[in-house]
């Protein structure tokens, strides 16, 4: 099984807050908004297809999404 670096750091989010998620519950202590995430969805793919299509590097997503200025006109459909 492939070890997570400094897992204990890493803040992991469950999707229902009243689901036994078993020996993972523990690490599971913040339930994620999808509402966020269905708001945000298409920009998501944009930047996915981006990637994947190679028309955006990583590098400058990384560099945007740091920056707080990714916006789905930023990447190029």
């Amino acid at each position: 099984m492939p070890r997570i670096q400094d897992l204990k750091d890493q803040q992991l989010y469950r999707l229902d807050c009243n689901v036994d998620y078993g020996v993972f519950s523990l690490l599971l202590n913040k339930t994620a908004d999808l509402d966020i995430i269905e708001e945000q969805w298409d920009t998501m793919i944009h930047v996915v297809q981006s990637l994947k299509e190679r028309i955006t590097p990583a590098h400058v997503i990384v560099q945007r999404l740091a920056r707080g200025s990714l916006q789905p006109a930023t990447i190029r459909k």
